[in-house]
């Protein structure tokens, strides 16, 4: 018995999941894992494809192969940058450590200093 309820929660968290992934118009018309669920997934897939390109001679074209290269052309343009050489960049941009600091940075800590700062920290 225990067994069947198990899995009854797990059907209904299961269940649930996919409530909440449907959108908001399948629920309100009662959908629970229906053929109209179904019909509308393949109708937005099918709407959702990209059949034909203007490909950047101008022309159109629906070769799977061309639009899937103009696609990664066109975001490779869109994201990409061109980089310019940075001529007579200033020496004094970055601040320097005196030695003062390099050699207090270097030094070795020890395990009470360590104990130290984390029991100073706030929870």
């Amino acid at each position: 018995m225990e067994v069947r309820d198990e899995l009854k929660s797990v059907l209904n968290h299961e269940e649930l999941l996919w409530r909440q992934k449907a959108r908001c118009d399948w629920l309100q018309l009662g959908d629970r894992n229906t053929s109209f669920f179904h019909s509308r997934t393949l109708q937005r897939r099918k709407s959702n494809r990209i059949l034909a390109l203007r490909a950047s001679n101008g022309e159109w074209c629906s070769d799977q192969s061309v639009l899937s290269d103009e696609v990664a052309r066109f975001f490779k343009n869109l994201y990409s940058e061109i980089p310019n050489p940075v001529l007579d960049l200033p020496l004094n941009i970055f601040p320097h450590l005196k030695e003062q600091d390099i050699n207090f940075l270097n030094k070795s800590m020890l395990n009470f200093e360590i104990k130290k700062a984390l029991f100073d920290m706030a929870p």
